[in-house]
Parts: C-alpha cells; structure tokens; sequence
C-alpha cells in the first residue's frame, strides 16, 4: 500500500525558488517541465481571458504564477 506525505504550508513555502515548477499531486512533490504546447496553450487562453474580461468591465483575474491559498477544512 502506497502512503502519501501530508504537506504543511510552512513545507511547501520552503520549497527553494529554484526557477523550476513545482507540484504537489496527490500528497507527491514533483518537479515538471511545462513545455512549449503548454505555454502555448496558456498564452491563448490568458488572451481570449483578458479580452473578455476587459469587454464586460468585470474587475481583474491573475494567471497562477500569483500564487493561491484555500481554506484546509
């Protein structure tokens, strides 16, 4: 049976800011290349976003580079 490491806030903000990306899937920290499709990809989406955004005056949105915190429950 596989086991999962529960992550604290205080471990991942200690994770180095070593210019790679970083995730934590399923309780496993691995490090993953984005790639050019996946830039690609989110450069187009990012656009048509703002656009919209922007057309309908509904305030701001931000990519996930920003960085987000949810409520553990």
């Amino acid at each position: 049976m596989k086991t999962t490491k529960t992550w604290t806030e205080k471990m991942i903000m200690s994770i180095p800011k070593d210019g790679h990306k970083h995730e934590l899937i399923n309780g496993e920290f691995t490090m993953v290349p984005a790639g050019f499709e996946h830039e690609y990809v989110g450069v187009k989406l990012i656009a048509a976003l703002e656009n919209f955004v922007s057309r309908k005056n509904l305030e701001q949105f931000f990519g996930s580079s920003m960085g987000y915190w949810m409520k553990s429950v």
